[in-house]
């Protein structure tokens, strides 16, 4: 069954998903499940898909879905955001994808909006 998650973002991710250019994020550790929701700027988001990819792979093949306009950019903004840990090419990932919801129906918790 679906839940609500918190999923954090940095502020530059939150333009790039409410500009529809980040449609998935990379982490370390699955942060739900396919389906589970999340909320943006007070719009609700469903993750649709879950894959384990090596961090040179989504650094190769998915900069762009992860809102960077080069593998470059991505790979400086991962050591940004994990300063102090190495930038380890080969270590599996998990790509949380995942789409807007446009449904009137859904209403977010108000500890989420």
């Amino acid at each position: 069954m679906a839940q609500w998650i918190s999923l954090p973002f940095s502020h530059e991710m939150y333009h790039a998903i409410q500009q529809g250019q980040k449609v998935c994020t990379t982490r370390s550790e699955k942060k739900g499940e396919i389906g589970d929701l999340f909320v943006v700027s007070g719009r609700a988001y469903r993750i649709v898909d879950i894959q384990e990819q090596t961090l040179n792979d989504v650094a190769r093949l998915l900069y762009r879905q992860e809102g960077f306009k080069d593998s470059g950019d991505f790979i400086r903004f991962w050591k940004l955001l994990h300063p102090g840990k190495p930038y380890l090419p080969g270590r599996t990932q998990y790509v949380h994808w995942f789409a807007r919801i446009e449904d009137p129906i859904i209403e977010i918790p108000e500890a989420n909006a």
